[in-house]
């Protein structure tokens, strides 16, 4: 085809079906202004409920924590034997709670049995016995220690088949089972007084919170066994080794910067070195030849004779022990005792080792004082003493 053709014969354009090609319909001024509006409407409605829906959860949010720290509010721990009724004892000195439901039903010496050496305190709950106490004078445990030999209660002769050292309000007592169903708490007051709390087994618990508000009344009557606060270190303190050969004793202890033991030749003394303010006097149960004076009986009993110029002990002394209390620093347990000299108080410390009894007692004004060096001291100072007959 030539070009002359095409001029003659223009191409057309062939028609635009509808369904390929759609033009939108022109858009008049007053319907535009309607669909901006109406898109800033649905704006502000979407920011409004997001704001709407953070605020909310927010709160929800805040109130949920706060919820959770009102459920951990600690509430105050109720006191079970706030209502008990409060049993004391003259005599012994001591005092403790029982359920108020309860009723004393015996308290007197002779016991039930009519056994006139033993105090006996029978509660019942629905006409049962719910609690036995007993206390006895001990001739055979002075000291906490030998309560691992005992075999059964001052109540009966069954017997014990377990025993654990447990503390009574800081005081050192002895849990115990026995075989026939029955289990008991043991206390050794100051005067060697066995204290024994008995129920059945079922009753633990109770007995349990009975002894938890025990007390002795009277702190001379008080063994006092708790440690005597933090241990003190000793490693700068200086050991001494001092020897009597008349009486064939040698005693060795550690002292504080600052202080010597020696024997001057006629008694052993412990002494300030700076200017011999504070004094201390030294002394055993060993006398003439190496003879032991001292046969572990009770130390009370014992220092009382001593004092009195027995035992070995100076004659025509005005002394007398006016309290004496149990001590415990670590693993010993030593008798602090309250001696009246001459009418003027004084603390003498007693202590057995090794079958030997060692007494320190107050020599100079300066030692009387209750912030002595040595007083302060005296548990570690008799936990280091070693004391050996050499005869």
């Amino acid at each position: 085809m030539t070009m002359e053709n095409r001029k003659e014969h223009p191409q057309q354009t062939p028609p635009v079906e509808p369904t390929i090609q759609i033009q939108p319909p022109p858009v008049e001024s007053g319907s535009k202004t309607k669909f901006i509006l109406g898109f800033v409407c649905a704006l502000l409605l979407l920011v409004v409920g997001g704001g709407v829906y953070y605020f909310m959860g927010n709160q929800q949010t805040g109130n949920s924590n706060q919820l959770t720290t009102i459920s951990q509010t600690v509430q105050p721990t109720i006191d079970p034997t706030a209502n008990w009724k409060t049993y004391e004892n003259e005599k012994y000195k001591m005092q403790f709670k029982y359920p108020s439901s309860w009723q004393v039903l015996y308290d007197k010496q002779p016991d039930p049995t009519g056994n006139p050496s033993k105090y006996s305190i029978v509660l019942q709950n629905n006409n049962e016995t719910a609690l036995s106490v007993t206390l006895l004078k001990s001739n055979q445990y002075k000291t906490f220690e030998s309560l691992s030999r005992i075999n059964n209660l001052p109540s009966g002769p069954a017997s014990i088949t377990s025993r654990e050292e447990i503390r009574v309000n800081g005081i050192k007592a002895l849990s115990v089972n026995q075989n026939d169903g029955h289990e008991g708490v043991i206390l050794l007051d100051s005067n060697q007084n066995l204290i024994t709390f008995e129920v059945n087994s079922s009753d633990r618990p109770i007995l349990d919170q009975i002894l938890s508000t025990f007390k002795f009344t009277d702190s001379d009557q008080a063994p006092n066994q708790s440690s005597s606060g933090k241990a003190v270190d000793t490693s700068n303190w200086k050991s001494f080794t001092a020897e009597d050969m008349d009486f064939g004793v040698k005693t060795t202890l550690k002292l504080p910067p600052g202080y010597s033991f020696s024997f001057t030749g006629s008694e052993f003394m412990i002494q300030d070195d700076s200017n011999f303010s504070e004094l201390w006097e030294y002394a055993t149960s060993i006398t003439t030849n190496g003879v032991n004076t001292y046969s572990n009986q009770s130390r009370r009993v014992w220092y009382e004779q001593y004092l009195q110029g027995q035992h070995g002990g100076a004659a025509g002394r005005d002394a007398k022990i006016i309290s004496a209390a149990e001590r415990s620093y670590n693993a010993i347990s030593y008798l602090e005792a309250v001696v009246s000299v001459i009418g003027k108080n004084q603390t003498h410390y007693l202590y057995v080792q090794n079958g030997i009894f060692n007494i320190i007692s107050p020599s100079s004004e300066a030692a009387h004082l209750p912030n002595s060096v040595i007083a302060k001291n005296i548990g570690p100072i008799l936990q280091s003493l070693s004391v050996s007959k050499t005869r």
